[in-house]
């Protein structure tokens, strides 16, 4: 393929991460996946990227797919990944605060490009919110812009699936909480 100049090269963890209680409850396996989708290289600055479980099983000899799934639905439970199978795409909720793409300008630029293409109304939702914490007038306006409004319903409230998928993926649980830190 082409090289691409703005592809993900590598992912960034902040080591304030092991004192985060939310991150250090989930397993050590939901931990791993969630570093190996920060990692992926499709990864755009606004934190999306395909959704390709049958590439991302074969990062590890020992993974099945249904493991990747209950690292997934933990990962989505705790709101530390959000995975639409409709649109075939995931968002690493945290990744433009963690990799202070605020801080660069062309690097915001592009995350605001990146979230005008988000195909999924949950996930623009979504992305706006984390838009809105950036605390900037342009990443405001893009939010306002892409967000589905009013009478947009979240479909983890009203859907039986998180990953609104009927198969494989069942709902752990019908409660979403949002992550503190």
């Amino acid at each position: 393929g082409t090289s691409n100049p703005m592809a993900n090269s590598a992912g960034i963890i902040k080591e304030s991460i092991w004192r985060d209680r939310d991150w250090r409850a989930l397993s050590r396996t939901a931990q791993a996946t969630y570093c190996q989708l920060l990692s992926q290289k499709e990864l755009d600055r606004v934190g999306i990227l395909p959704f390709q479980p049958t590439k991302w099983v074969k990062g590890c000899d020992s993974m099945t797919l249904d493991d990747l799934y209950t690292d997934l639905r933990e990962l989505q439970a705790a709101r530390f990944v959000l995975v639409d199978a409709d649109t075939d795409e995931v968002f690493v909720r945290s990744y433009m605060r963690q990799s202070n793409v605020s801080k660069s300008p062309n690097l915001l630029k592009n995350a605001l490009k990146c979230a005008g293409m988000v195909a999924s109304d949950w996930l623009r939702h979504e992305v706006a919110a984390e838009l809105r914490r950036l605390g900037r007038a342009d990443a405001e306006r893009v939010a306002d812009d892409i967000d589905p409004g009013e009478g947009f319903e979240n479909p983890s409230e009203t859907l039986p699936e998180p990953f609104r998928n009927p198969e494989p993926f069942p709902n752990p649980s019908e409660t979403v909480s949002e992550p503190i830190g």
